[in-house]
């Protein structure tokens, strides 16, 4: 899929939510390309928009809680889950 054809899409979905008064929360909205392993593009040269809002392209993203980045792993998320989970257990430690 070419990148005019992925604004595109992006630029459908965000007339359809219009006509169903569903709002996109567009400054939540960014763009994180995936790539396997440890290749990132340095090909930034594109902007998607959706509206008339340019997206901001960054490396990690969260979603639901999870942290997504370029790459299709989920080392970052587990470790701060891990890193949060270190913390509340020394909390409970030094209560005692």
């Amino acid at each position: 899929m070419s990148r005019e054809h992925l604004n595109d899409a992006i630029n459908k979905l965000y007339e359809w939510s219009n006509i169903w008064q569903l709002q996109i929360a567009v400054d939540k909205c960014f763009v994180c390309s995936i790539h396997p392993g440890n290749q990132r593009s340095n090909d930034n040269s594109h902007n998607y928009v959706l509206n008339t809002h340019v997206l901001e392209q960054v490396d990690v993203v969260r979603d639901l809680g999870v942290h997504v980045d370029c790459s299709p792993k989920f080392d970052r998320h587990i470790s701060l889950i891990v890193h949060r989970a270190m913390t509340r257990a020394r909390l409970i430690i030094s209560a005692k």
